[in-house]
Formats: C-alpha cells, sequence, structure tokens
C-alpha cells in the first residue's frame, strides 16, 4: 500500500495537481522528511533553477511546487486582436495571463519545457509594438480644437504624477495627457487614435496598485477626472447615476443625504473614480455583505477603440431585453473601451454601526471564524477582514498615528468584524455574545469592540493602511513582482499560498545576497 510519501513522488514529475503536491509537501515537512529525500529523483529537482543547495530550508520544497502549472502563457496571446484594438497595446499588465491553455500529456510530464512568464516591468523586457504612430505637433492641434487648451497637458511637472503609478513601481513616458469633459469629447478623441493609430491608456483616480493605469511607453493618457458629475438619484429605487470621474468618497457623501450608500467601500474612496472602481471589479472592505460589481451595476456607457458610444446606461434591475454587454466591461481595465457613465444600484443606509477587532493565533482559527460569523452574524454581518502579524508590524513602523489595539500582547493574524443594522442594543448583544462563544470556542484569544466612531476609524485605519505602507516600503526595499507565478486564491486556500510567496521571496532574497 503507497503512503503519502510515495505517492508524492509519482504526483511532482507529472505535476497532475498542484494544490495536492503543496498539502503533502507540508504534510511531508511537518513529519520531518528530508527536503532532498522528497525531491530525489523528480524531474522537477534535476531541473530547478533555485532549489536545495541556494535555500537550505523546508520553504523551498513548496517554491518548486509552485513552479508546476497547468496552464501556460503564450507569449502574444492576443496578437491578433493588437491589429484593430489601439487599447490593447496601452496596457499589457491590464491583462495579465491572457489566454489560458490547458497543456496536453507530453506537456504535463516535462515540466522542464513548460513557458515561464513572468509580468511586470522589473521582470520582463518588453518592446513598444512598431505599428503604433508616434505622437507629433499636428495631433496635438487637433486635440487643442476639439478640446479646452486647459485639458490638453504636456507640462512635464503634470505628466510626471500621471505617468507613474500610486506604488511608485511603473512609470510611463507619456508625453501627452487628456481631460475630456463629456462622452462626445472621449468619442472624438478615441476616433482620431484609432485613425492615426496612436495607442492610449485610460486613467481614472490612479489609484491601483498593480500599474495598469498608467503608461508602459508614450501612449496618450485620457484622464476622466474632470466627467465628475452626479446625473440622478432615484429616491425609491436607490439607482445612482453618474460620470465616470467621480470620487468614490463624493458619491458616498452625497448618497448619505439621502440615506443611502455605496456598495463599495475602499481605502482609496478619497481619490479612486467610479468609473476605476468598475473598470477593475473593485470589491472593498463591504463585499461580504454587498457583493461584486457585477451584481450591482445596472448599466454602462462606454466609448469603444473606435470612438463608437455604447449607450447601456439602464436602470432595471431585470432587464431581459437583449444581451446584457455591461458584463463584458466590468472588470477589462479599459481593454475593451472607456467607461463613461455609470448606473448603480446604492443600498439604503442603516443606523446601527458596530465594529470588533480580533485576534487569533492560527490561520485556521481564521477561517472557522468567519464560518461562524456568516451563520451566527447572519443578516447584519457588512465587513470580515483580516491581516497577518507582518502586515500590523509594517502598518505600525511606517505611518504615523496608528496603534495596535492590544500593545502588551503578540498575534499571528488580526480580524474585523464589523456588522450594521437598524437596532443598536440587539445587533450590540449579538456582536458580543457571538465573540464570547467564539473566545470560549478557543478560536478568538483578544478582542476590543470600537466605543465610537473614532476608534472605529483608527482600526479600519490599520487594515486600510497596508498598501499605503507597502508603497513607503517600496521606495527604500526593493519589492518583487510575484503575479504570475502565483494565482488568484479564495479564502480557504491562502495558507499554502503564504506559505508560497514566503518561499519565493526566501529564494530571491537567497539570490539577492549571493
Amino acid at each position: 500500500m503507497f503512503s503519502r510519501f510515495h505517492i508524492l513522488n509519482f504526483l511532482l514529475p507529472s505535476a497532475i495537481n498542484k494544490k495536492l503536491c503543496v498539502r503533502l509537501l507540508l504534510w511531508a515537512m511537518r513529519r520531518g522528511k528530508s527536503l532532498k529525500c522528497l525531491l530525489a529523483g523528480c524531474h522537477l529537482y534535476q531541473h530547478s533553477a533555485c532549489i536545495y543547495q541556494e535555500i537550505p530550508n523546508s520553504a523551498s520544497a513548496i517554491f518548486q511546487a509552485s513552479r508546476i502549472s497547468l496552464i501556460h502563457y503564450p507569449e502574444s496571446p492576443l496578437k491578433s486582436y493588437d491589429k484593430f484594438n489601439p487599447l490593447r497595446h496601452v496596457c499589457p499588465r491590464a491583462s495579465r495571463g491572457g489566454v489560458l491553455h490547458r497543456l496536453n500529456k507530453e506537456s504535463l510530464i516535462a515540466t522542464s519545457r513548460i513557458h515561464q512568464r513572468s509580468f511586470g516591468s522589473t521582470t520582463k523586457n518588453i518592446q513598444r509594438n512598431p505599428s503604433f504612430s508616434m505622437i507629433n505637433s499636428d495631433d496635438i492641434s487637433y486635440f487643442r480644437d476639439i478640446l479646452d487648451d486647459n485639458t490638453v497637458i504636456q507640462d512635464e511637472d503634470r505628466l510626471s504624477s500621471a505617468n507613474i503609478d500610486w506604488m511608485r513601481k511603473y512609470e510611463g513616458s507619456s508625453k501627452l495627457l487628456l481631460l475630456p469633459k463629456d462622452t462626445d469629447e472621449v468619442s472624438k478623441i478615441l476616433r482620431y487614435c484609432n485613425s492615426r493609430r496612436l495607442a492610449v491608456v485610460p486613467q481614472g483616480g490612479n489609484t491601483g496598485l498593480v500599474g495598469g493605469s498608467v503608461p508602459v511607453y508614450d501612449e496618450v493618457i485620457v484622464n476622466v477626472g474632470l466627467m465628475n458629475k452626479i446625473i440622478s438619484l432615484d429616491k425609491v429605487s436607490g439607482i445612482l447615476k453618474c460620470e465616470a470621474g467621480c470620487i468614490l468618497e463624493n458619491l458616498d457623501s452625497f448618497l448619505a443625504n439621502e440615506c443611502y450608500l455605496m456598495p463599495i467601500d475602499l481605502g482609496a474612496k478619497g481619490s479612486c473614480q467610479i468609473g476605476g472602481n468598475v473598470s477593475t471589479n473593485a470589491g472593498g472592505l463591504h463585499f461580504v455583505r454587498y457583493g461584486s460589481l457585477h451584481g450591482n451595476v445596472l448599466g454602462l456607457e462606454v466609448v469603444l477603440a473606435d470612438g463608437t458610444v455604447l449607450d447601456m446606461l439602464g436602470s432595471l434591475r431585470k432587464d431581459n431585453t437583449g444581451y446584457d454587454l455591461k458584463h463584458l466591461f466590468i472588470g477589462s481595465e479599459g481593454t475593451l473601451g472607456i467607461i463613461t457613465k455609470v448606473s448603480i444600484l446604492t443600498p439604503a443606509r442603516l443606523s446601527s454601526t458596530n465594529l470588533a477587532f480580533l485576534a487569533c493565533e492560527d490561520y485556521s482559527s481564521c477561517q472557522e471564524l468567519l464560518l461562524k460569523a456568516k451563520r451566527g452574524l447572519g443578516e447584519v454581518l457588512s465587513a470580515f477582514e483580516f491581516l497577518d502579524t507582518n502586515s500590523m508590524d509594517l502598518v505600525l513602523d511606517k505611518l504615523e498615528g496608528v496603534r495596535n489595539p492590544f500593545p502588551s500582547s503578540l498575534h499571528k493574524f488580526y480580524v474585523l468584524i464589523e456588522t450594521t443594522g437598524t437596532d443598536d442594543s440587539y445587533d450590540r448583544a449579538k456582536l458580543e455574545t457571538f465573540l464570547v462563544n467564539s473566545m470560549e470556542g478557543g478560536l478568538i484569544s483578544d478582542g476590543v469592540i470600537a466605543q465610537d466612531i473614532n476608534q472605529a476609524s483608527s482600526f479600519w485605519r490599520i487594515r486600510e493602511g497596508i498598501p499605503e505602507a507597502l508603497m513607503k516600503l517600496s521606495r527604500s526595499t526593493s519589492m518583487k513582482d510575484l503575479v504570475g507565478r502565483s494565482s488568484a486564491k479564495v479564502f480557504s486556500q491562502i495558507e499554502p499560498f503564504v506559505y508560497e510567496c514566503d518561499s519565493i521571496l526566501l529564494c530571491l532574497q537567497a539570490q539577492s545576497m549571493a
């Protein structure tokens, strides 16, 4: 009868089941199996670029398992599409992965021949598409004819902020920033760029963390920030219509006067724009309550690459009068067109909000806590966010005015649970009962409930401040781009994913020190 150790030697060379490989490696390491013994005889071991000798650490085994992939990325996955859509050229980082293909049997066996592709300016050399034109003085004259002079930007100081992403990791070299004020101007810009073969990159608040809204080379930047009008609000249904350049926090403040709220809440709400939120299918802190924008956006107005305007700005939650094309543009990151208007369903703003900041000692407790929160808190659960001790330490070190709610003790994981309802005493009692039961069950080691809005804001500051702390860290520390090495994970799969990322970082650190 085969043991798990015997099965491991068959699975690693054939790459049949990546997740099982990772779990088996974890199982083996916890039982003291030798790393070299585990990988001996494996095809992967013979062809690995980074292996036992460089990192005498059990984590490197997981790194090796992570290199086995059931999909590969063609060098030019959308090459034919590039020929007729200038928007595709603008941001290859926004289309990571492209078209995915299943490997055949031979490819599964010959793991060393899998094409490994890394994404990002730090790991892949890319070249400007020669089929796209360069901007000349005639182009500038045309844009000045159709736009106001103060919306055709060539000043280097103003261009510098538009050329670099929020994380200060990716930087383009665009010489032209356009600020259209309405849909017609966007249409004219794209129609002209299409006829002239000028590459375009759409941009909103430029708050993304992956460089998707900045130029790769010298593309024309089309920023919709001046398209910031609120068109209408149906006070009965809560359906809001607005332009794509509206800032998320401004929309939420407007809705607060009418007892509604935006279904998404982001740390960058003070500068991110609704058009960018929709283009990236942003989830936000209240995803567990209100879901994704695919379920909340009712309609869109979009300008295609050739200047065609698609009016899909409906206001019906159930509309069977044709194909629901808007979902193609939600999450497309501007590669199919520029969103100019949005129709979105806004939920009612409830009067009672409670927030708890909790400490857990292991990841499985966080998982179990989420499951019990969904069942125990039910309809009042509005947010469930967690962070690890590394994130906490980074925020405390890089951000001013942030304090650990548990200064006298250290914990491996932290969880924020928010409830929202209509009866404050009932909601608070329900949350307290849930927390007591969770603490008695060993899921929580410590916890505190916010006593006022200021304390609640300080709790959220910790969670929302992680990207800002990472940005400040990146100014002094080389940040490694792991995109392309690992795919997105659901909550139940994050633990092996974290081990995987840690092992990759350990390997890269060892290489840099060599």
